[in-house]
């Protein structure tokens, strides 16, 4: 079983990556909808997309890099310093999209006041942050087994 566990994983983050390709592929006819649906609102899908977009190139990296790391596990090639790099670009990566979030949240407050919209992005914002920290604190908690295993393969 420990050894399907990852390939199983690999699967599910295999499937988040398509759903996040159809959603990248779709982004843009369902703006024009949107804003053919809405001409009041059209002025804003520019940058709403300018302020999406960064947010998918985050997620796109989040999920690449969780399938290498993935695929390190399955391999038995865990507690490398290449493990601790890609923990901490994850992070990076949860951090990095907080600021379109953020940006993305006031716009559309100034442009459509008390919209449902920020809702979402507020609980993406909330997300963002603690996967971050998370990751964060896992190439910490990674760093530190790193070294020590170092320490005892000298020792050996």
């Amino acid at each position: 079983m420990t050894r399907l566990r990852p390939i199983l994983l690999q699967v599910g983050v295999g499937l988040g990556i398509l759903i996040l390709a159809c959603i990248s592929i779709a982004i843009f006819p369902l703006s024009e909808q949107f804003a053919a649906a809405n001409p009041q609102v059209a002025y804003m899908r520019g940058p709403v997309l300018a302020l999406v977009i960064p947010c998918l190139i985050c997620a796109w990296g989040v999920l690449i890099l969780g399938f290498v790391l993935l695929e390190r596990i399955r391999r038995n090639q865990v507690f490398v310093p290449q493990t601790v790099a890609d923990l901490r670009r994850i992070g990076w990566l949860c951090f990095a999209a907080i600021l379109p979030l953020t940006c993305l949240a006031i716009y559309t407050e100034k442009n459509v006041a008390s919209s449902i919209t920020n809702l979402y992005v507020y609980g993406l914002i909330a997300i963002c942050f603690m996967l971050g920290n998370l990751f964060m604190l896992l190439g910490a908690l990674f760093a530190s087994v790193v070294s020590y295993k170092a320490e005892v393969d000298l020792t050996v």
